[in-house]
Parts: structure tokens; C-alpha cells; sequence
């Protein structure tokens, strides 16, 4: 599954306005 795929590494969390809104 691409969505629950991060494609950032666990160890760089990505900005906020990276990271889609979960609702």
C-alpha cells in the first residue's frame, strides 16, 4: 500500500505541510 508506505525514513520526520492531514 503506497498511503501506509512512508516515503520519508522513520529517522527524519517530515514537516508538517509534508505530512497529509489524518483525519
Amino acid at each position: 500500500p503506497g498511503c501506509a508506505t512512508p516515503r520519508w525514513p522513520v529517522s527524519s520526520p517530515p514537516p508538517t505541510a509534508a505530512r497529509p492531514p489524518r483525519a
